[in-house]
Parts: C-alpha cells; sequence; structure tokens
C-alpha cells in the first residue's frame, strides 16, 4: 500500500510540493533528499517537532497529508504551543509496546533514535541509537554503554523522577552536547 503526500518548505513562499510516494520503507530522510531539500528537517505539522532523519513515516503520515520542511535549527530552543497538548511521551511521538517504549528524543539540532524498558511506573532504562559524535565528545560520554547494534544505556548519577523526565535529561544533554561542539557554551 502506498501512501502520497505533500510537503510545504516553510517560509520560503513556493507552492505546495505535491505526489511524494510513501512507503513503509520511506525515512524522513529519503523524503527530504527525493525533495531536494539539502539542510531541512521535516515535521508531520507546522507546530509539532520534526521526525527523525531515520525514522520510518509510513504509519506516521496519512495519505494526502501535508508536511512542512524547515531549516535545520542551529540556535533557540522553542517548543511549539501545540506540544503542550497530551504527555510528553504523547507529544514526542513515543510508542509503548509491552514493558518498552520506542520514539525520538528530538531537539533543534536533530531527532536521535531511542528506546525505554519500563521498570515501575517512574522508572525506567534509558537507551540511545547511534549517538551523534558531538554527544561523544561531551563530558557527560563516559555515563553511555554500549549495548551493540548502535544502542547506548545512559547511566544516571540520580535517577529521573518519572520516564518523561529522562527523555527531558537526554534532550538537555544532548543540546548541551552540540552547544559544547559549537563552541557557543550550552
Amino acid at each position: 500500500m502506498l501512501k502520497k503526500v505533500s510537503i510545504q518548505t516553510a517560509g520560503s513562499g513556493e507552492a505546495v510540493r505535491e505526489g511524494f510516494v510513501v512507503t513503509p520503507e520511506t525515512t524522513a530522510q529519503e523524503l527530504l533528499t527525493r525533495a531536494k531539500l539539502t539542510g531541512y528537517e521535516l515535521c508531520p505539522s507546522a507546530n509539532e517537532l520534526p521526525f527523525g532523519q531515520g525514522e520510518q513515516l509510513y504509519d506516521m503520515v496519512g495519505d494526502g497529508s501535508v508536511l512542512f520542511a524547515y531549516r535545520e535549527a542551529v540556535a533557540g530552543d522553542k517548543t511549539p504551543a501545540s506540544a503542550n497538548a497530551g504527555t510528553l511521551l504523547q507529544r514526542r511521538g513515543w510508542v509503548k509496546n509491552g514493558r518498552w517504549c520506542f520514539g525520538y528524543y528530538r531537539t533543534r539540532f536533530g531527532s536521535f533514535e531511542g528506546k525505554i524498558r519500563i521498570r515501575t511506573l517512574h522508572a525506567g532504562d534509558f537507551f540511545l541509537r547511534n549517538p551523534p559524535d558531538a554527544l561523544k565528545r561531551h563530558s557527560h560520554w563516559p555515563c553511555f554503554a554500549e549495548k551493540g547494534n548502535g544502542w547506548f544505556s545512559l547511566h544516571f548519577n540520580k535517577m529521573p523522577k518519572s520516564i518523561e523526565d529522562g527523555i527531558k535529561t537526554i534532550e538537555r544533554l544532548l543540546v548541551s552536547a552540540f552547544h559544547q561542539a559549537n563552541g557557543d557554551g550550552g
């Protein structure tokens, strides 16, 4: 089964680009490449955080959807106003499957694949796949342990109060790593 989507390049004044086919294997990066939008991030709507570059889109979009492409941001940390509805897990697009949650840690520097093994209502084990190089040069990099297939677990000195706090902590850590890598002291 195929779906067709359109892409609106935010702030460009261009017409909506139509007719992009999405299959179950189509990723955000692949769709941006086909649309010749280098240096852009793809968002499900004008008010939501971007998809991860490797995130498969088929189950995230409807046939006839209009997606939004934004230039990749390098400064500012704004959360869209519409992101205030629902839990953080819902706003970030995490999917629960048994004792696991799968999704993306989302920052203005990109989205990074993650998973969480839920141990209790408020505690879990947090994993990040293919961490960015900026994180590998950060002072907290020793807190990550390789688990195979590109996955790393995170050891917290002080456990987060909730699963949502853990997600926020990892997202803040990623932002801090990019600030440090860019020399702007974040």
